[in-house]
């Protein structure tokens, strides 16, 4: 009986662990740092997070001590936990506690030898501190690799380039020569060219030209991505109809993120009424604001004085419309969806019923207007943006956040990137630039950073596990995933 209790006991033990771990897990990939405890969240947090080099920022996420101390447990109760080790070494890594990161990633190798992409995490932390040549051993090993599916990204991390701009040249270079980026080259050969013809009937909407091929099909839904050799536009055709997309997101769309959203605007709400400043974002637009602030932001404030307005195109739950309060601004937002819009009234928004190219506002309402994941999802993003340079005022600012397909992220997911079943465009820089130039404005600023917010991919770049050393060197080449683009009209 005894041994029988032993055994229950030690069983109970390691469940124990396992729950500790997996809320570990559920915690360190949490988007939302005040989701459990809303009340014990601090604004005055959101300083400590270094945007300048590159919005190092992303691993931040969940409550990071409680993390780290659930990580701890498990480990204690099971040291062979080898993603328990890598998920903590990553995260001591993000505080700079690099001696005790180094260490767990040495107990993990140990368990899993042949885990290369815990060799490359732990080699850029050697290389961190200092140790270069016990690093360039592993570097040079994972080179030589048969296989290393990343040699491209080992040759990147070696790279020790002060000019920002020469290194994603360089970066680009490697890219370029070693993974090609897997771009169709189609004027290479006659089959391409023919089968460029066979498509001949697909026009790019961003250039017009019909040089087109299929590039993707998705293999559950038969859904087609395409891509336009001219300007390197990838878009899905045939695109949904107005009513397919009026159902998608009337039906419920919005359903799971109301409850949490209600009780983040109601906070925001209380703490307005007292004068305190509230951020109902959290970190997913503060340094954004730090970004735009660097570009300007504040000296455009205040030119413009205290009436100034904007215009949040697809709102949602209207954080980032709470944000623009916080600072002053006369702030509205325009959504397809009746069930978001009867919400953001009833928080005490003002909120219309779009499309916007169907609201016939005013020329030259506004002095600034937002779209954050919004222009991926638009049936005719040109059309769009020639209405926003519409109503905006003279040197009126653009704001777009969009997922980047000219990305490390993207080009490390592979043609499964392009399987989100909302997106109908998928933009980069250098499409978004000619979307923009093309039609009356004047780009201010450019970032790409490591944000990993295409849903269908976030899974696959957790498991992965690259730590934010090699996050911070990928934003610093203004390669991430993530595209943020601040412009002017001219």
């Amino acid at each position: 009986m005894a041994g029988l209790s032993n055994a229950m006991c030690n069983e109970k033990i390691v469940n124990t662990a396992t729950d500790h771990y997996q809320q570990a897990i559920k915690l360190i990939r949490e988007p939302i740092p005040f989701e459990q405890d809303i009340d014990g969240y601090i604004p005055e947090k959101l300083a400590q997070f270094d945007y300048r080099d590159g919005f190092a920022w992303t691993f931040y996420r969940g409550n990071i001590p409680a993390a780290i101390s659930e990580l701890d447990h498990a480990i204690a109760v099971n040291p062979n936990l080898v993603e328990a080790r890598i998920l903590l070494a990553n995260l001591l890594v993000t505080q700079k506690k690099f001696e005790p990161a180094i260490e767990h990633y040495q107990q993990a190798m140990r368990v899993a030898p042949d885990n290369l992409v815990l060799h490359l995490n732990y080699a850029v932390t050697l290389s961190q501190i200092g140790k270069e040549s016990e690093a360039a051993l592993i570097y040079q090993s994972l080179r030589t690799n048969p296989k290393c599916q990343f040699a491209w990204l080992v040759d990147m991390l070696q790279l020790d380039v002060k000019n920002h701009r020469e290194l994603e040249r360089l970066v680009l270079k490697i890219l370029e020569t070693k993974v090609k980026l897997d771009m169709p080259l189609l004027r290479q050969t006659f089959w391409q060219k023919l089968r460029a013809k066979l498509y001949a009937k697909v026009e790019c909407p961003l250039c017009g030209a019909s040089e087109i091929v299929q590039y993707y099909i998705n293999p559950k839904t038969n859904r087609q991505v395409f891509y336009c050799v001219e300007c390197g536009l990838y878009f899905v055709f045939p695109q949904p109809t107005e009513t397919e997309l009026t159902k998608k997101y009337t039906e419920g769309y919005f359903a799971p993120f109301l409850a949490n959203a209600e009780k983040i605007l109601t906070v925001w709400q209380e703490w307005s009424a007292t004068g305190k400043v509230f951020s109902p974002t959290g970190k997913q637009f503060s340094l954004v604001f730090q970004w735009l602030e660097s570009l300007g932001l504040q000296e455009y404030e205040s030119q413009i004085g205290c009436n100034r307005k904007m215009l949040d195109i697809g709102c949602a739950t209207c954080g980032l419309l709470a944000e623009f309060i916080n600072r002053g601004w006369v702030a509205e937002g325009v959504e397809v969806s009746p069930e978001i819009i009867a919400f953001n009234r009833r928080m005490g928004f003002k909120v219309v019923q779009g499309p916007l190219e169907q609201l016939s506002y005013s020329e030259q309402s506004f002095d600034f207007a937002t779209m954050t994941h919004v222009i991926e999802h638009l049936p005719n993003p040109k059309q769009t943006v020639q209405e926003v340079w519409r109503i905006l005022k003279p040197k009126g600012k653009l704001f777009i956040r969009t997922p980047n397909c000219d990305s490390i992220p993207r080009l490390i997911a592979g043609k499964d990137w392009f399987s989100d079943q909302d997106h109908l465009f998928f933009f980069g820089t250098r499409t978004l630039t000619k979307l923009l130039e093309e039609n009356g404005f004047r780009i201010l600023g450019l970032k790409n950073y490591v944000g990993i917010d295409m849903e269908t991919y976030s899974e696959v770049w957790n498991e992965l596990g690259l730590n934010d050393i090699i996050r911070a060197r990928i934003n610093q080449v203004n390669l991430g995933d993530v595209a943020l683009v601040y412009a002017e009209k001219m």
